[in-house]
């Protein structure tokens, strides 16, 4: 391979994320061989193991942790460069956001607009939905200037222009009994906390749940009535607390501007 891509560390920290080789490339729409190939070629390069392949997926070495890291800021670094750079292309102010009409989720929507107010309320018109109805809508059936998804989204009028992560943890609240409550995710099959969720805990166990709704998830974690895999600034803003913390996740999700 010689010199590190983009794609190399994409690559990487899907692996990391999903700690699957499959999940992987279902994720980036490759072949299940060609990440195997990236991987490895990646690993001769740093003379390191990064993964530790076993039956029940991959567990990242110290070397992979040190990795991912690196990794994770490269592709942050980059993502940002190319939103600065399509600012300039289009005449806007580096932190400008160039739409007025925008589709998002509903967690990314709490987080980015209510929580961090990184994308402004004024001037943009919100349309929310899942990451399946994002995946199955038909090209000319997305007409936003901008979407902010998990979503694998193919749209050849779109181009990405920044990669992001979110810190997700299983939280509860403080007298939350994990032998009595269940695990909660949402109906949407594609939603990434749910895949990560039942990464963890089996979909076939009487201890998962399914919700349409996350607001009523977080509601029904602050009533101690389940435990759910969710964004880590819920401690702050609802008091939640984290009750699996050896499971802790940085979870990406995309910006996409209209060409």
């Amino acid at each position: 391979m010689g010199i590190m891509q983009t794609r190399d560390y994409e690559i990487f920290c899907q692996l990391y994320e999903l700690r699957s080789i499959n999940a992987t490339a279902k994720a980036l729409g490759f072949a299940q061989s060609n990440v195997s190939t990236r991987l490895r070629a990646l690993e001769r390069e740093l003379g390191v193991e990064l993964f530790v392949r076993s039956p029940y997926g991959l567990t990242p070495t110290e070397a992979g942790e040190l990795f991912h890291n690196h990794a994770q800021k490269a592709v942050q670094q980059l993502s940002q460069l190319k939103l600065q750079l399509l600012n300039v292309r289009r005449g806007k102010r580096e932190h400008s956001l160039p739409s007025k009409n925008v589709i998002i989720s509903e967690l990314l929507f709490n987080y980015l607009v209510v929580w961090e107010k990184r994308v402004a309320l004024s001037g943009n018109n919100f349309t929310l939905m899942g990451s399946t109805d994002i995946e199955n809508c038909a090209p000319d059936d997305i007409v936003a200037d901008t979407v902010i998804t998990y979503a694998q989204f193919r749209n050849a009028h779109y181009a990405a222009s920044a990669i992001s992560y979110l810190s997700a943890d299983f939280l509860g609240n403080h007298d939350v009994s994990m032998k009595q409550v269940p695990f909660l995710v949402n109906s949407d099959k594609r939603c990434p906390f749910r895949e990560r969720t039942l990464s963890v805990i089996p979909q076939e166990t009487s201890s998962v749940r399914e919700v349409d709704s996350w607001g009523s998830i977080v509601n029904l974690v602050k009533a101690g009535k389940g435990v759910a895999l969710l964004p880590t600034y819920l401690t702050e803003t609802e008091g939640l607390v984290k009750v699996l913390p050896k499971h802790h996740f940085k979870i990406g999700y995309k910006t996409y501007t209209r060409r």
